[in-house]
């Protein structure tokens, strides 16, 4: 079932879509231009989110800034739903999908360096699973980890679920933060 849509419209087609919605008990997100703040749709949508400056091409058809605001919007919604303790688990498919679209925007807005960067607590969970297989056949059984990836030779050592998401998710931030500093200047706001 739909909970929520994201409007990329304006004016009155913008107002039909969340009166239906509102019909059917649906939340409704509407992305507007800077221009458009003021707009009735954007004040009677369940949220609102600025997607850029006036002009439409910098802004309402601008398809990395709808992508990033729908993707933004979906994370912020499953995080709120899932919050500890977790109610749905993502799964790799799930995982890859987000890995994917946050490649895909890195190159589609020309920072394709800032992955290794962000990504980092990422790639050495899997280089902790490379090492302990490379490991494990040359020495003929024996482990370089408790347990790979990485996250459960801490688990086996001892760190909760809830240190191991503090200390993971405060590192991922502190790289995101350094990228956000490496590309700020890119794009001025």
């Amino acid at each position: 079932m739909v909970k929520r849509v994201l409007i990329a419209n304006r004016g009155e087609i913008a107002l039909r879509i969340i009166r239906a919605c509102r019909e059917l008990d649906i939340e409704t997100v509407a992305v507007y231009s800077q221009a458009d703040e003021s707009s009735l749709a954007a004040q009677l949508a369940t949220q609102s989110l600025c997607i850029g400056p006036a002009r439409a091409a910098d802004s309402y058809l601008n398809q990395d800034a709808i992508l990033s605001a729908a993707l933004a919007g979906g994370l912020a919604a499953f995080l709120i739903y899932n919050f500890h303790p977790a109610k749905v688990f993502m799964g790799d498919t799930g995982s890859l999908f987000l890995g994917g679209m946050v490649c895909g925007l890195a190159f589609a807005l020309d920072i394709p360096l800032v992955i290794p960067v962000v990504g980092l607590v990422y790639v050495v969970e899997v280089l902790s699973d490379i090492i302990q297989v490379v490991y494990f056949k040359k020495t003929h059984g024996k482990r370089f980890f408790r347990m790979a990836p990485l996250h459960h030779h801490f688990e086996m050592g001892g760190w909760s679920e809830t240190k191991l998401f503090c200390v993971f998710s405060g590192v991922t931030l502190a790289l995101c933060c350094l990228g956000f500093l490496g590309v700020m200047y890119r794009y001025p706001m």
